[in-house]
């Protein structure tokens, strides 16, 4: 079996004790926003291609992964879904700490959970990397009929906080995929440059898993 070193574009063969094993860059990314977004409808559409109407609110946070090809390079993309209700959103800060791709989520037929964006961003300002990559994601934009928040507007918003904006449908899968894409691809051009420092990079086990996701994962099996 071949494995892999994948970092700054370059390929290196690695081996230790007689395995050859994969190790790739891990990005943390974190989805923030008011609850009943669609922030879990986007993320299970991204990672197991299906969309449920009936989904019910994410208590504390749902993680999951998704390995993206681009070019000749790979990404290993651990993401934290939070829930965005008051009373559960304390327990969600926690896992913040080293998300370097933020994707800030509102309903586009809901204005109020437009009007709450400027908190989730202060609050990613906080307690993320402090250079990490932001978008803000408009969801459902398949009930354009019912839609309360313009195109005009979110556009506003993205630019004055240097923000990639797009607007998504995990029921329809439009720019689901794009928007994890286009973070990805800001991520990485900020790794080359040094203006991201990767601390959880270098914490893969041979399995492919981070620390944080080795921790989860031991939880889950015990409970």
């Amino acid at each position: 079996k071949v494995g892999v070193i994948i970092f700054n574009s370059k390929r290196i063969e690695a081996k230790v004790l007689n395995t050859f094993f994969f190790l790739m860059l891990l990005f943390k990314f974190l989805l923030i926003g008011d609850g009943n977004v669609g922030k879990t409808s986007l993320v299970r559409r991204l990672c197991q291609d299906e969309f449920d109407d009936k989904n019910e609110s994410t208590i504390g946070v749902e993680f999951f992964t998704k390995l993206i090809h681009d070019k000749d390079t790979d990404f290993k993309l651990q993401i934290w879904d939070t829930a965005g209700q008051e009373k559960y959103r304390s327990i969600g800060k926690t896992y913040y700490r080293n998300s370097v791709g933020i994707l800030i989520v509102y309903d586009i037929t809901d204005h109020k959970t437009f009007e709450s964006i400027e908190d989730w961003i202060s609050e990613a300002e906080v307690n993320c990397d402090p250079n990490g990559k932001k978008i803000l994601i408009g969801n459902k934009s398949d009930l354009v009929d019912s839609r309360e928040v313009t195109t005009q507007e979110a556009e506003e918003l993205a630019r004055n906080h240097s923000m990639l904006f797009l607007e998504t449908s995990a029921k329809n899968n439009t720019n689901v995929f794009e928007a994890f894409m286009n973070v990805s691809r800001e991520v990485y051009a900020a790794v080359l440059t040094n203006e991201i420092i990767l601390s959880n990079c270098s914490s893969l086990s041979l399995q492919g898993e981070s620390e944080e996701e080795e921790s989860v994962r031991k939880e889950k099996k015990c409970c």
